[in-house]
């Protein structure tokens, strides 16, 4: 009975962080400011089986990626929609595995204060958003939008 309780909360606990992260991707909020990289660092840190912390940002990341692409960016921006949408950008993604990988170091008994985790999972998240924005994105050539 006790084995069956503790399924039924980290089943709970991993329902409440998925809804929550997707949630948070949904609402208005600061750019770049959302509960994902919370809990891919929690669940680095404290989920387990291994798969099950990686699973469980980057599911977030796709479930709000599906919905935020093929359904409002399609209206606000339909000129740039070409078609439907199954994925986010890679480089996000890898952003948000890194902070999963910072987490589970933390259990590797080294000792980090909480503030340490927060700043190397900031400085690998946006190392990956600037690989994008300078790396990728340079590739193309700029033009100006014609009306």
């Amino acid at each position: 009975m006790k084995t069956q309780l503790k399924n039924i909360s980290s089943l709970n606990l991993i329902t409440g962080l998925l809804l929550a992260g997707i949630f948070s991707r949904m609402i208005p909020h600061v750019p770049n400011f959302t509960a994902v990289g919370a809990t891919a660092l929690f669940a680095g840190a404290m989920l387990r089986p291994g798969w099950l912390s990686m699973a469980l940002p980057l599911m977030i990341l796709w479930l709000s990626d599906l919905f935020l692409n093929n359904g409002m960016y399609k209206n606000m921006f339909p000129e740039s929609y070409t078609g439907w949408v199954w994925m986010g950008n890679i480089w996000v993604y890898i952003g948000f595995a890194l902070i999963v990988g910072i987490g589970r170091l933390s259990i590797k008994k080294l000792v980090f204060k909480i503030y340490l985790l927060a700043a190397y999972s900031l400085l690998s998240f946006f190392s990956c958003s600037l690989i994008l924005v300078f790396g990728i994105i340079a590739l193309y050539g700029h033009r100006p939008v014609r009306d």
